[in-house]
């Protein structure tokens, strides 16, 4: 599907530089289906020939390549609803973050797997983004834009540095699934507490000392809550209000993987070290 012209005469040209051509039967299959996938192509930069789909692409998928650079042009594709980077070389000073602005349709961010120090204030102009996938960078906070999405349900940003996380997370009302494990998290706001829909809440291996007060008894839906590698034990863990209530809905949880043989009944997992 896709060929590279190297002239054999010029032995400096940089690899970011190397022609990238796309077929006409595969450039038609995109603009009729929407759908572009390069993932796995050994690409250094996005074909131009994405940009002449514009408004018709709906998903792109250039994961597990090897770019470095988000261009400006990725903002003509006004009608994307999932957009897949993970596994590139991405930095920050080499991306036009502001061409995210026009993405309004945009549900799936996946920027895990790259070389991201810090995430941009554009990401708060993403007002239909529901999933946002950041793991593995070297990340040390969330920006507080992340308070403006209130379609997110899925935060994936863990494996990186992130020792804060802004209070305006609380806005962020429909998530569900939210894991910041491996990371150097100390504490968390207590506007966790407003998160009634979350479900799942990994924390694993972090320096954690405490939780928000209201965390279980506020978070009426939690489900599955990993503190291991924290030093909030299980016997700190049933101190707080809204523990009986929490414990039920987790022990429930498991009743149900046993009766569909999701899991054997030895593997229920407290969800904190005991000591």
């Amino acid at each position: 599907m896709i060929s590279r012209d190297n002239n054999a005469n010029k032995k400096k040209m940089l690899d970011e530089n190397i022609k990238v051509s796309v077929d006409k039967k595969s450039l038609e299959r995109w603009k009729l289906t929407g759908v572009i996938v390069l993932a796995e192509c050994n690409l250094k930069r996005i074909p131009d020939e994405v940009w002449a789909c514009g408004s018709s692409t709906r998903v792109l998928d250039i994961s597990n390549n090897s770019i470095q650079e988000l261009p400006g042009q990725i903002g003509y594709l006004g009608s994307l609803q999932k957009l897949f980077l993970n596994g590139n070389d991405m930095l920050n000073e080499s991306n036009h973050w502001e061409a995210l602005t026009p993405l309004k349709q945009l549900t799936v961010l996946s920027m895990s797997q790259n070389h991201l120090t810090s995430l941009p204030s554009q990401l708060g102009a993403l007002s239909s983004l529901r999933q946002l996938h950041v793991s593995h960078n070297k990340l040390g906070s969330i920006p507080v834009e992340i308070g403006l999405l209130s379609q997110l349900e899925v935060l994936k940003a863990n494996n990186n540095r992130i020792n804060t996380i802004p209070a305006c997370i609380g806005n962020c009302s429909s998530l569900v699934e939210v894991d910041l494990s491996s990371n150097l998290l100390t504490e968390l706001p207590e506007t966790f507490g407003n998160l009634h829909k979350m479900k799942t809440l990994q924390l694993s291996n972090n320096g954690l000392k405490s939780l928000p007060s209201t965390l279980l008894k506020m978070c009426v839906q939690l489900s599955t809550l990993d503190l291991h590698n924290t030093e909030i034990t299980m016997d700190v863990l049933r101190q707080f209000e809204g523990w009986e209530a929490f414990d039920a809905r987790r022990c429930l949880k498991h009743q149900k993987q046993l009766d569909f043989r999701v899991m054997d009944s030895a593997e229920f997992d407290e969800g904190a070290d005991k000591n």
